[in-house]
């Protein structure tokens, strides 16, 4: 992840006695400080990401060859309480005024006493190259532990840099890099001990930003630190972004007797201290168990009975923080005659801290959780509590739910922040989970099967004022994942498209490494010959429904499986969204204007309401079955072979005519209903693998 900025925060300029600003927004004259800092360099960061569980961090200053200059990076504001890394009187670089992952290290004096004064501003000691760990960091200095983020400090080869005034400038590039975990990187405090760190507080995300601030620090006269320093300084904010989603994939009951109906499951962030803890999570469970109940029979929930058995060994319960059971059963309510419904509650935590993240990939963290239950008769039990209750049997029931936690760790700069589509859940007819086919040890499709299709996109703090549409549906053979363009760069003739939008357009980037190279733009013409609107489901292939929920923030989408050939064959589901602003206009942030002193590195600036424009990819596998046997694959349909019989859509096979049907068991048309409206900013494509099995 590369992010090349001319950072953009407040630039300052300091003189001995006065202070001059220059804020965006603001010209500043050419001739402040008589052009000192005309030939600046640049300062960025370069990567930011995690892979492995590893953080990698590294930052980029741009050193001017024969100019006397001085790189501060730290995470908090140069001009801080008044206390600068450069004495402003003397020159002399002061560590204890940074904080503790700057790369300011040696305490040293304007006066050099072998190399003369200025010797930390010049080329040779402006920067000296180090390669430690980070226990050789904290052993070498236990008190202070150093400047203890940065491990790796490297020098550049020169180079010729021509501005965008023409003129030519030597520089060298002076590199600091940070690998470990983040953690590390999440304990640097600023130099009054307090993070750096500002958590950011909703519902489903547990989100950290910090400000890192580069500043270039020049002596007024290179040979005399008391005649003035000056300084320009610049900023961008980082992210540390942990967002979460509970999918239940199934629920049931160890007898029929108990008729197990989930309501909801809420997945939270942990707090210690009023902070979250990153390798924890809340677990919200709300079910409701019905049972006949002619003699007052209702249940009785069994302490202590609660497990949890993960499939990848890893996640663990940690404890049970709240649930609704008590000494005494919880109150019955009568929903039909001799039945007993009762409401169930949960609050788990989980540690789910030693999963391998790598950035910006969703982490499936799958397990059971499993309750045990006894049978009581009570002699009042509509009441709060039931009153008089005795054990009726002496086998306790089960009830057990299959609970997926997705989690997606990002860390990036806010200039790269952009909307990302999630998968929810892709589920068939009978709800069971199909995300991840035969590999993840789940069943096929059959054709003409409903299939559910549910999404939502991140970051959360967009979805107050953004709602998803819609723009296309599309399914095809062979598995275009890899492909930008998904199903769109397939043959027509191995792909039907179920839905599109008329303001569909979708562009990408096929060689993101070449400057030169123009996008790749699909639009209506592309896909209008494939699909009439006015069509019907024994002609095409249609959307049952597709809407935004509002409410619960996620894109719900329904389809029936049609077969595009007799045999298994790997199928690929694409999908183009986009972003409408429900404030009618889009957000303003403040000090737009990206201005850096004399506008010698004017870079536009960008943030997630301008990325919202730009297109997501994302994938899933789902195996379906094709035609099934006696019967033969012909024009998106499975045609049995025997005349007397017919394919019968609640079996997923060939039945004869003598056998026992229904009017509902009969392939019939059906029409898509839908109500799309306006539009505005992300175009995403969702691409989902099927392979026919």
């Amino acid at each position: 992840m590369v992010s090349r900025m001319c950072l953009l925060g407040i630039f300052l300029l300091s003189v001995v006695g006065r202070l001059a600003q220059g804020r965006f927004g603001e010209v500043v004259d050419d001739e402040v400080v008589d052009e000192l800092f005309r030939d600046v360099g640049q300062a960025y960061v370069r990567t930011f990401e995690i892979i492995n569980d590893t953080v990698k961090f590294s930052v980029v200053m741009e050193d001017t060859i024969g100019e006397y200059e001085y790189w501060i990076v730290d995470f908090q504001p140069y001009l801080d309480y008044g206390d600068m890394a450069v004495d402003s009187d003397t020159g002399n670089i002061i560590p204890a005024n940074t904080g503790s992952c700057s790369n300011v290290i040696d305490q040293a004096s304007f006066e050099h006493g072998v190399f003369g004064p200025g010797y930390y501003f010049s080329d040779d000691g402006n920067f000296q190259e180090r390669n430690l760990t980070h226990s050789e960091i904290l052993a070498s200095d236990p008190t202070n532990n150093l400047k203890r983020l940065y491990t790796y400090y490297q020098r550049g080869e020169e180079y010729n840099d021509t501005d965008i005034r023409g003129e030519l400038h030597t520089r060298r590039n002076y590199i600091m890099t940070f690998n470990g975990i983040f953690e590390f990187f999440f304990n640097c405090t600023d130099s009054d001990s307090f993070s750096i760190w500002n958590y950011e507080d909703t519902d489903e995300t547990i989100e950290f930003r910090t400000t890192i601030y580069f500043t270039n620090v020049r002596p007024r006269d290179e040979t005399n630190g008391t005649k003035g320093i000056h300084w320009v300084s610049s900023s961008t904010e980082l992210i540390y972004r942990l967002s979460r989603i509970a999918m239940v994939n199934f629920i049931l009951s160890s007898t029929a007797l108990v008729k197990p109906v989930l309501d909801y499951v809420i997945i939270e962030p942990y707090f210690v201290d009023g902070l979250p803890v990153a390798g924890k999570a809340h677990i919200e469970i709300h079910f409701r168990t019905t049972i006949e109940s002619p003699d007052n029979e209702l249940l009785a929930y069994i302490n202590d009975t609660l497990r949890y058995v993960s499939h990848d060994n890893v996640t663990k319960l940690e404890d049970v923080l709240n649930a609704s059971y008590g000494p005494t059963p919880v109150q019955c309510v009568e929903v039909n005659p001799n039945q007993c419904e009762q409401r169930w509650f949960f609050m788990i935590l989980l540690d789910v801290s030693d999963h391998v993240a790598v950035d910006g990939l969703p982490i499936d963290a799958t397990g059971v959780f499993s309750f045990q239950f006894q049978q009581n008769a009570c002699e009042e039990k509509l009441s709060d509590p039931p009153n008089d209750c005795n054990e009726t049997r002496i086998d306790p029931y089960m009830i057990s739910m299959e609970i997926t936690i997705q989690t997606v760790v990002e860390v990036l700069d806010a200039e790269l922040d952009e909307p990302r589509i999630e998968l929810l859940s892709l589920q068939g007819e009978d709800g069971v989970d199909l995300r991840g086919g035969a590999n993840a040890g789940r069943r096929g499709v059959s054709h003409l099967e409903t299939v559910r299709m549910r999404v939502q996109y991140q970051p959360e703090f967009l979805r107050p004022d953004y709602d998803l549409e819609l723009m296309l549906f599309m399914i095809c053979k062979e598995n275009n994942t890899l492909n930008e363009a998904g199903c769109l760069d397939e043959e027509t003739k191995n792909r039907y498209v179920a839905y599109y939008h008329d303001d569909f357009v979708y562009s990408y980037d096929s060689d993101p490494t070449n400057d030169t190279n123009p996008l790749t733009t699909y639009n209506i013409t592309s896909v209008e010959k494939e699909w009439n609107p006015e069509g019907n489901a024994t002609h095409q292939q249609m959307l049952n429904s597709h809407a935004y929920d509002q409410t619960e923030h996620t894109y719900d989408m329904e389809f029936t499986n049609t077969a595009l050939s007799q045999d298994r064959m790997e199928y690929t589901i694409t999908t183009v969204y986009k972003l409408i602003d429900r404030t009618g206009g889009r957000r303003k942030r403040s000090d737009d204007t990206d201005m850096i002193l004399h506008s010698v590195h004017h870079r536009d600036r960008r943030d997630i309401y301008e990325a919202v424009v730009l297109p997501r990819g994302h994938t899933v596998q789902l195996d379906t079955l094709g035609c099934p046997t006696k019967s033969l694959y012909q024009d998106r349909r499975c045609v049995c072979s025997r005349e007397d019989a017919f394919y019968d859509v609640q079996t997923f096979s060939c039945v004869a005519d003598e056998d026992v049907v229904t009017d509902a068991s009969i392939e019939k048309d059906t029409s898509a209903s839908t109500t799309i409206g306006g539009c505005h900013m992300l175009l995403a494509i969702i691409s989902a693998v099927i392979l026919l099995i």
